[in-house]
């Protein structure tokens, strides 16, 4: 439901969502209220979260919507902890992560669909139409095929571990990866690619480490390229950053630069757009594309949540993921200790969360996002799925 481009679904999905919620909570407690030390990290980050926004939006810009940002934390805090609780349940873990396939096959049709309509056919396919093609399908069908299309590829994730032996998933992996390669969202098809290099590295812990150091080392050269060149080069170099990451830049540059003006509680929650203009330093070939901005904050969460929360919002953040991120690497080594079914959701753990916190420098969506989207969802529903499989790790390793 969350996948239909209309808001009246949205809004239907989320009441549904809290209700379910409160039920689950209300079942599993009803029987014996007890909560274990790792579902305890999970209410308390949520709750400091929730009292950061309220903190920081008694310094914000636009006061209202900071308000309404700490309502928003609070359903997300909500629906992912119903979520924890009710994931203790191996049954309930099954039935989400079957659940899923439909509506990945559903959205990939959708996407097909549209660009048969919108390009005429698959046969046409261009991967420099792509803008066009994302424009086009926001304009026709109302379907923004960034989060839509990243969401699919982290339900992809789950559900591959669960089918891998299916003759089904054969059908399930063209129609997703056509999907997905035709949906024009470059972020998205770079973090396919970044998971399909993850699997067939990373396959032991000497192997991630490795590839942890190559990232850096890779990173830290382009930091040393970069600082050695002229000016002119300098400037070229940003040019070319700008178009490849579609204006992303300017925005990451403007979030910074807001930041240093409110470093400590931030502008307040979805201000990004407040005084843009003056932060803003054009140096796309497109400049046209920054008049038709609506959405999508700053493009980076990181630098979303520095800007608009601060320092005090932006470490909370980085604590929980901290949290979430260790849990997915214990429950991975600790995989051959469970049944069949959770082994294959340990076997993808970090993959998963690795995924979302790298899309995170891209995109301000998934488990610190706004909850508009059904990658959103997707992201805090997983996350919950893995730290329900490290509780009973937790319990065992500190008693």
């Amino acid at each position: 439901m969350l996948a239909l481009p209309t808001s009246w679904a949205g809004v239907l999905a989320r009441i549904l969502l809290v209700i379910s919620a409160i039920i689950s909570l209300e079942r599993n407690f009803s029987r014996s209220f007890f909560i274990a030390k790792a579902e305890y990290i999970w209410l308390l980050a949520g709750a400091i979260y929730i009292g950061g926004s309220f903190f920081t939006a008694l310094f914000a810009v636009k006061m209202e919507l900071a308000v309404y940002d700490v309502f928003r934390q609070l359903y997300i805090f909500l629906v992912s902890f119903g979520m924890l609780i009710h994931f203790r349940d191996c049954k309930a873990r099954m039935y989400f992560v079957y659940g899923l396939m439909p509506y990945i096959i559903f959205s990939a049709c959708l996407i097909i669909f549209g660009y048969n309509s919108v390009m005429g056919g698959l046969a046409s396919f261009n991967f420099d139409d792509s803008a066009y093609f994302k424009f086009q399908m926001n304009q026709e069908f109302g379907v923004n095929t960034n989060p839509l299309s990243f969401a699919m590829l982290l339900g992809f994730i789950l559900c591959y571990s669960i089918y891998k032996n299916s003759y089904l998933n054969i059908i399930f992996v063209i129609v997703s990866m056509v999907a997905l390669m035709i949906s024009g969202a470059r972020a998205t098809i770079a973090m396919l690619f970044f998971g399909l290099s993850f699997v067939f590295f990373v396959k032991d812990e000497v192997s991630r480490k490795l590839f942890s150091y190559a990232i850096l080392l890779i990173g830290f050269l382009g930091f040393l390229y970069y600082i050695n060149l002229d000016e002119v080069e300098k400037i070229k170099y940003m040019y070319e950053v700008s178009d490849a990451t579609t204006g992303r830049l300017e925005l990451w540059l403007a979030a910074i630069a807001k930041f240093y003006d409110r470093p400590v509680f931030g502008w307040g929650a979805s201000s990004w757009d407040y005084d843009l203009d003056k932060y803003l330093i054009l140096i796309s070939s497109d400049i046209g594309r920054f008049d038709i901005l609506t959405s999508g904050a700053f493009h980076n969460a990181y630098l979303t949540v520095l800007a608009e929360k601060g320092l005090v919002g932006f470490f909370i953040m980085a604590s929980f993921l901290f949290f979430i991120y260790r849990s997915s690497i214990v429950v991975y080594s600790e995989r051959y200790n469970m049944n069949i079914f959770d082994r294959k959701l340990a076997a993808v753990s970090p993959l998963f969360i690795s995924l979302l916190v790298i899309r995170g420098f891209f995109e301000h969506g998934g488990i610190i996002g706004y909850a508009n989207a059904s990658v959103d969802f997707i992201s805090f529903a997983g996350a919950a799925l893995i730290v329900a499989l490290y509780v009973p790790i937790y319990q065992l390793n500190s008693k």
